[in-house]
């Protein structure tokens, strides 16, 4: 029998293995030379107010380097997000350059206190993708209770709007 435990980490493991090649292209390509601290304050369903902060794992583009604007890139994305009604820890693609960038991540979210959008005391997985343009971040994905809800809808809807990347 599928446990509830072992279907996240099913889910977890195939979303590396599909998030991961890209990241890392083909033998003989320059290795990553440059990590870039990404930080942002959002406000967003259901984790109401939250700050995030990571790390991109650059591998470069041939236009490679450190612009007046910021860098620029492709590579791995680790984010840890805490908020009022929620944590969430996120792993997944970032391609970046200057002030534009994009993201998509595998995230575990979980809920607390009183969550826009979704239930209470809730851990959810799903997937978050992200746009980056001028200093401004718009988030969306869908979510899937891992924990019992007898509440409702196993669904949920992650979506906000942020400062940073």
């Amino acid at each position: 029998m599928v446990t509830k435990n072992r279907l996240f980490w099913l889910f977890a493991a195939t979303a590396v293995l599909v998030i991961a090649p890209p990241c890392f292209g083909s033998y003989g390509e320059r290795p990553p030379t440059k990590t870039t601290r990404v930080m942002a304050i959002n406000v967003s369903a259901p984790q109401q107010l939250s700050f995030s902060f990571g790390t991109a794992v650059s591998y470069p583009a041939p236009t490679f380097g450190h612009h007046i604007h910021g860098p620029d890139g492709r590579g791995v994305l680790f984010q840890v997000e805490p908020g009022l009604a929620g944590g969430k820890l996120g792993v997944g693609y970032a391609a970046f350059g200057g002030m534009a960038g994009v993201s998509a991540k595998v995230v575990a979210l979980r809920t607390w206190w009183n969550p826009w959008l979704a239930q209470s005391n809730t851990t959810y997985v799903g997937v978050e993708t992200s746009i980056f343009l001028m200093g401004f971040r718009l988030a969306l994905g869908p979510l899937y209770s891992v924990t019992s809800n007898d509440h409702g809808s196993r669904w949920a809807f992650l979506g906000g709007i942020g400062i940073g990347f």
